[in-house]
């Protein structure tokens, strides 16, 4: 009975330890990609019509308006990307995490075929770098860290910790647009996606005890160390299929349904290890704890929701405007990665519990995002364009029913986007290039640690509390078409 009751103090422990790890940048929202249906920039950004030869559209079924034998490359010269979370790990210990990255975005081919009706069939690879995000932090003080029954006075405390967390999609997408008619178009497209992550999210927090002597000269020390390493990988698949409508030569409207994601196969590798020594968390009662473990060959999935994009496009004498909205279901809380049920607190016990304290989770609540865009004349062969959209984020704790285990996403922004470019036209090919700017701030991020006030009894982590993050994104933008 007594070790039962030791084992469940044990366990709540390592639960706490565990939960304040549960983190929830821009990882967790869908219109970030320069080929969402709200960016007009790039080739593809439109739900109704676009007057240019763009080779790879949001809608399937504007491919039928594209009658050239044609391939693109499209991507980004460089994007500096900065997400500062202030006073993230306590009072003037803000965790930023900035990077530069030259990343190719799209290889794309279309081939038009003289079939009765009008219709183009389009292949290519898109990749999305979905977040880098790299951020450590450090304090060292000396104040009453540990309780006097067991380390009377002022201790130094030393309190360090790093979270990095990269994910990756890579799209294989074969799509098909075919004319019914002078006013209607449809389209298909078959998506392959891939999605990688790689995530480390590491604390060790450290109290020198007061011994009583001055002649000791390696005083005992209190620490709490907790490392969560996962690397996961998934493959699914999914429809998407489209509907153009012009009913005259200024007006247009576009409907777009995409299927949730099937999972089709994923693997994931798992390093644990949690180590509390010598801390008293209940006072009278020392305190010592390893839980570690290695798994591999662990399933991993990926869910993406059904999603509908309405859009309107007008013709005006020099250009057209764009509207374009596109709303996305909701994900119930799953298991990214779920840990097999095997041992974790050493030495080993008869109670399994690694499946629930380190799984490895992601919830979503439904979103609707918004864009409006121009393109205008500038010269004869030039081309302006201008857009703007939302970028709401789809991370909330409320969706979640309990903080077990490691969330996926980093933190939940709303973001704004703005591009503005231009597009050469010529002969044989388009070049088009032009300027991103994103920015996003909330002011309800959780605080993972808070070194302001750690305690033995909150387990050297302090009180975290509510605290403000902000992304900022500047992308210089690059695409180029030719025409076979």
């Amino acid at each position: 009975m007594h070790c039962k009751i030791a084992y469940l103090k044990i366990l709540g422990v390592l639960i706490l330890l565990i939960s304040h790890f549960s983190t929830a940048a821009q990882d967790a929202n869908y219109w970030s990609s320069a080929y969402g249906p709200g960016s007009f920039f790039m080739p593809g950004g439109v739900v109704a019509y676009n007057g240019d030869s763009g080779v790879l559209f949001v809608n399937p079924a504007l491919l039928a308006y594209s009658r050239n034998n044609a391939a693109s490359i499209s991507g980004t010269l460089y994007q500096i990307q900065q997400v500062t979370i202030k006073n993230g790990a306590g009072t003037s210990l803000d965790l930023k995490s900035s990077h530069g990255t030259i990343v190719p975005l799209m290889i794309a081919h279309s081939i038009p075929f003289k079939l009765k009706l009008p219709f183009s069939l389009v292949y290519a690879i898109t990749t999305r770098p979905v977040l880098n995000y790299s951020a450590t932090q450090r304090r060292e003080m000396t104040d009453n860290v540990l309780n006097d029954s067991y380390s009377p006075g002022d201790e130094v405390f030393i309190g360090q910790y790093s979270l990095n967390n990269s994910s990756s999609e890579t799209s294989f997408i074969l799509s098909g647009g075919l004319a019914l008619s002078d006013h209607w178009t449809v389209g298909v497209t078959l998506e392959g996606l891939m999605h990688k992550t790689d995530y480390i999210n590491n604390a060790k927090l450290r109290a020198l005890q007061n011994a009583g002597s001055d002649t000791i000269l390696f005083p005992p020390v209190s620490s709490v160390e907790a490392y969560y390493q996962l690397n996961a990988w998934s493959v699914g698949g999914r429809i998407k299929g489209g509907i153009s409508y012009r009913p005259n030569g200024h007006h247009a409207f576009g409907l777009m349904i995409t299927s949730p994601l099937v999972n089709l196969m994923g693997s994931a590798t798992l390093l644990a290890d949690e180590e509390i020594s010598d801390l008293q968390w209940i006072p009278g009662i020392p305190l010592n704890v390893l839980a570690s473990t290695r798994q591999t060959n662990l399933k991993s999935k990926w869910k993406m929701p059904v999603s509908i994009a309405a859009g309107y496009t007008w013709d005006f004498e020099k250009g057209q405007l764009y509207l374009a909205s596109e709303y996305f279901g909701k994900v119930d809380d799953y298991n990214v990665v779920t840990p097999r049920n095997e041992a974790f607190i050493r030495p080993d016990t008869a109670a399994r519990n690694t499946t629930q304290m380190l799984r490895f989770h992601d919830a979503r609540q439904a979103v609707m995002n918004f864009g409006i865009g121009c393109s205008f004349d500038l010269k004869e062969k030039i081309r302006g364009y201008v857009s703007l959209r939302t970028d709401f984020s789809y991370a909330t704790d409320n969706l979640f029913g309990n903080r077990d285990g490691y969330k996926v996403n980093v933190s939940d922004i709303n973001i704004y986007h703005a591009q503005i470019g231009a597009n050469l036209l010529k002969k044989k090919f388009n070049l088009r290039a032009g300027l991103l700017l994103s920015y996003g701030k909330s002011n309800d991020y959780q605080q993972v640690v808070n070194f302001d006030d750690p305690k033995d009894s909150n387990v050297l982590l302090g009180t975290p509390g509510k605290t403000s993050a902000t992304t900022f994104t500047v992308a210089a933008l690059v695409s180029y078409l030719y025409n076979f």
